[in-house]
Formats: C-alpha cells, sequence, structure tokens
C-alpha cells in the first residue's frame, strides 16, 4: 500500500515496526472516508447483506457488515461463531435479539453484543424494515461467507443442507436452532 508522501518523509527516520504501525493507522484514515460506499454482498429474501468495511482492509482485525431486515422475517438461524464477538447497532427500526437464554429488544441507537460461543440470532418482528451494522472482531471473512450463499443461492440446484452446513462451518458459524427461540442449556 502506498503512503502519503508527506508521511513517508516523517516516518522515515523511526523503527520499521512503528512505519507499520503508521501506515496501518493511515490505511484506517482512508477507510473513514471509504465506509460510508456499502457494497451489496447479498440478498437471501428476508435479508439484505451489504459490506462496509473487509477483513482485508483491517489486516484480519474486523469487518463491518450492513444488515437490512426486511419487516416481519429473521436474519437466520440461532447460531454461535467461537473465534470471533458480534456488535450490532441498530440504525433504524427495531430488532429482536435471541441472545444466549434471553429474547432482547433493540431500539435504534441501541447496541448489543454478541460474544463468541454464546448462542444468538435477531429477527425484524416489526411492520418496518430495520437496518444495523455487525461488527466482527476478529473477522472471520463473513464476506465470502455471504458472497457463497448469494452463489448458491443464484444457482438452479437445490440448496442441501449439508452444503449450508459446510459453507458455515468455513466461517465460524454453527446452527444451533432453526427456530427463533432462546438456547437454554437444558
Amino acid at each position: 500500500m502506498s503512503v502519503a508522501p508527506w508521511i513517508s518523509m516523517r516516518i522515515g527516520a523511526i523503527s520499521p515496526r512503528t512505519q507499520e504501525k503508521s501506515r496501518r493507522n493511515v490505511a484506517l484514515m482512508r477507510l473513514e472516508s471509504d465506509v460510508k460506499d456499502a457494497r451489496p454482498l447479498c440478498d437471501i429474501g428476508t435479508l439484505e447483506v451489504y459490506l462496509r468495511l473487509g477483513h482485508d482492509e483491517t489486516y484480519g482485525r474486523c469487518e463491518l457488515l450492513e444488515y437490512r431486515v426486511r419487516p416481519g422475517n429473521r436474519g437466520g438461524e440461532v447460531h454461535v461463531h467461537d473465534k470471533t464477538d458480534e456488535y450490532f447497532q441498530v440504525l433504524s427500526g427495531s430488532v429482536e435479539f435471541v441472545l444466549g437464554d434471553r429474547i432482547v429488544q433493540v431500539q435504534a441507537g441501541q447496541h448489543l453484543k454478541a460474544p463468541r460461543g454464546i448462542p444468538h440470532g435477531f429477527r425484524n418482528s416489526s411492520e418496518k424494515p430495520a437496518v444495523m451494522l455487525a461488527l466482527f472482531a476478529p473477522a472471520c471473512n463473513r464476506e465470502q461467507f455471504f458472497l457463497d450463499l448469494a452463489k448458491y443461492r443464484a444457482s438452479d440446484q437445490e440448496i442441501d443442507p449439508q452444503t449450508i452446513e459446510r459453507l458455515c462451518n468455513r466461517h465460524d458459524q454453527r446452527t444451533v436452532c432453526e427456530t427463533f427461540r432462546p438456547i437454554t442449556g437444558d
């Protein structure tokens, strides 16, 4: 990645490690201006997914997706991530979450953390669309998960449960429950 000339001149006399940190900070500053341009990844009927910030742009530290959940629909099965935490920020509407053994209603302006290892899922039970951001930290290449899902959905072949399970396993996701309900230790 190229660095602005004035920054290269300023960091030329410091250690390589500090130079790399500076380059990453410059890259993150560049991303702040690019983050508004969301790239469509997948439309699964109930949910549209957009890439805001990819894992490769943050050196694997995180990735940021935008979910647009249609009224009366869920975002997917209740699932678990073993290697990443997922943070949600509701931008508009209202989203109902399963988080472990609880159901939590999150309004626009509120956020929720789904720590790794905790079953979670979401749905829009209202009559209006809901929009939220989902931050994965560290990154687990969710963008590729949704691109692969879109590819399967676009093909004329039937999507079998084993194919979906393999796709989920490649991208740190285990389905816990196909219904929207709290998960208890029973």
